[in-house]
């Protein structure tokens, strides 16, 4: 029986939380059915954890982009732990960034290195991002502006 708030696509489990942030859990034999996600959905609406068992983490996202802006974790059971990775590339076509994100263990529970999301992604690996500002201050309000690019 499912809990409330739980839904079942093709294998993979969803959970909303109190939130409202929907959550996949990924057991590591849907590697197909998330490749086929990946490429019909927007994967950054939610957040994911891939339970990975077996293989190697770059050979097993080859084919799927994980965005820059997905939260997706990979836990990697070792002995006595979980070790958790944060996934994700900085643009399509870019190499999968893998980095530590902490560890839990049933002694102590999840120890998550201290750094916030930002700091983890601050590296843009030389992407341009474009970008353009408007000043929207009260003396500008009901004036029409034009943007040239």
């Amino acid at each position: 029986m499912e809990a409330a708030g739980s839904a079942k696509l093709h294998g993979l489990t969803s959970h909303k939380t109190n939130l409202r942030v929907l959550i996949y859990v990924v057991p590591f034999i849907y590697l197909c059915v998330l490749s086929q996600f990946s490429n019909r959905q927007n994967i950054a609406e939610a957040k994911w954890l891939l339970f990975l068992t077996e293989g190697n983490v770059d050979n097993f996202f080859a084919d799927i982009n994980i965005p820059f802006n997905c939260e997706f974790l990979v836990a990697r059971p070792t002995r006595n732990s979980v070790a958790l990775f944060e996934v994700y590339r900085v643009a399509q076509g870019k190499p999968l960034n893998d980095i530590y994100f902490g560890r839990w263990t049933l002694m102590s529970g999840l120890v998550k290195e201290k750094a916030s999301l930002y700091q983890r992604r601050s590296d843009l690996q030389g992407i341009v991002i474009r970008a353009v500002t408007a000043d929207v201050s009260q003396s500008s309000a009901g004036t029409t502006c034009t943007l040239d690019f």
